[in-house]
């Protein structure tokens, strides 16, 4: 999570938050909502005792995970799953940088 906290301080007040992406790991979503999260009350319905405040993840927040399945050590299918964010910036967003990635020089 301390990586999280470095990413935040050296990002601008006026960029947009960075797309995420990690492999199968829980505690990198938590480590998210932490940071790029806020507060917010469910509505009371009227029973019972009021509900407590839930941790939501900003809207602008992308994460998406790749996830290996694994049979006898070797890997035999890659599954994309996104986390947070609208699913075709994400998805625009992997366009992109696999583009700039095939037209750099090696």
């Amino acid at each position: 999570m301390k990586s999280l906290h470095d990413v935040e301080k050296k990002r601008s007040i006026h960029s947009s938050i960075p797309v995420f992406t990690s492999d199968n790991w829980d505690s990198f979503e938590e480590g998210l909502i932490n940071i790029y999260g806020f507060l917010e009350t469910p509505t009371y319905q009227g029973l019972g005792r009021k509900p407590l405040q839930v941790l939501l993840p900003y809207p602008n927040l992308k994460y998406a995970q790749v996830c290996k399945r694994r049979e006898k050590g070797r890997v035999v299918e890659v599954v994309q799953r996104i986390v947070f964010g609208d699913p075709k910036e994400v998805i625009g967003y992997w366009v992109q940088m696999l583009v700039v990635r095939l037209t750099q020089p090696t």
